[in-house]
């Protein structure tokens, strides 16, 4: 919690050992109290209930241990996409308590983002990343084409940098307006995880991955069937027990990148020495070097 590491950090200050000044739950809850405070969050439904969730994972589980009978399969991929924010605004501030309105303040990119698709296999082999970053599109046809085919669909001058973080990370990073996940970088991530086993005889595998439209599209299904990949889908609306991923990786991810986060925020705040503070988004080699090392 920022509070308890601000906390510590002045305390450090004055001179206080670690021992003598903890900031613990106990410190947070007085300090609160003292000034009127309190945790603030919003609230959210929830889509399905606990009972349709069981069901619905019994009979996905059935439905996959039917398609590694049928198939030989002896291994089994998971992939699931998040998306990396260039800010993690907490769902909780500090403020005074009965405030009606509770303001955040940040640099203005909450909305901003990347796309991490992670993948790992039953053996509990995990492999490089893909990440989709937002890059501004040529007007020109003949250069978006250009900049697809050897870019990863950035331009030229951007490319160097991607080139410059390929050589530091093991991820792979493309770009498009959105920086959302499309059908054609489906194909990429085909071919890149998978290409190996084109045209060559081997058992069949299996690809869990979420119900999404550029995960099914007519040529991402024919690339698949050429590699000898049996993509399954998660059922949708209870990704959060159907999907492995979602409940082995993504709590530990997210907690790393708020930890970075927060590390980034004090840094900030640090070297800030007079004026407004005006604080400004981490750019894009920190972010990719957040989510590879997360």
């Amino acid at each position: 919690m920022l509070l308890q590491t601000r906390a510590r950090e002045v305390a450090n200050d004055l001179g206080l050992t670690e021992s003598q000044f903890r900031a613990g739950s106990t410190w947070v809850k007085s300090f609160l109290n003292w000034w009127s405070l309190s945790m603030r969050s919003k609230t959210r439904a929830g889509q399905s209930s606990a009972e349709e969730g069981e069901a619905m994972l019994t009979q996905f589980a059935d439905k996959i241990r039917r398609i590694v009978d049928t198939n030989g399969i002896e291994l089994i991929y998971n992939a699931d996409q998040t998306g990396v924010n260039y800010e993690y605004i907490p769902k909780k501030t500090i403020d005074a308590t009965g405030t009606k309105t509770v303001w955040v303040k940040g640099s203005g990119h909450e909305k901003d983002h990347l796309t991490a698709m992670q993948l790992a296999d039953s053996n509990g082999v995990k492999y490089p990343l893909f990440l989709v970053l937002k890059t501004a599109a040529s007007k020109v046809k003949d250069v978006v084409q250009d900049n697809l085919k050897n870019g990863n669909g950035f331009g030229v001058h951007v490319w160097e940098d991607i080139e410059e973080l390929h050589e530091r990370h093991p991820s792979r990073i493309y770009g498009n307006p959105t920086a959302w996940w499309n059908g054609p970088i489906s194909l990429q991530f085909l071919t890149y995880h998978f290409g190996n086993r084109r045209g060559v005889s081997c058992k069949p595998v299996l690809l869990l991955w979420d119900d999404f439209s550029a995960h099914v599209t007519e040529e991402v299904l024919t690339l698949a069937n050429e590699l000898n990949v049996i993509l399954e889908k998660i059922p949708p609306k209870f990704t959060r027990i159907c999907q492995p991923a979602d409940v082995a990786w993504m709590r530990p991810l997210k907690s790393a990148l708020r930890h970075r986060w927060i590390e980034y925020l004090r840094t900030e705040l640090q070297s800030h020495t007079s004026g407004p503070f005006k604080l400004f988004p981490p750019n894009r080699f920190d972010l990719v070097e957040w989510v590879n090392t997360a």
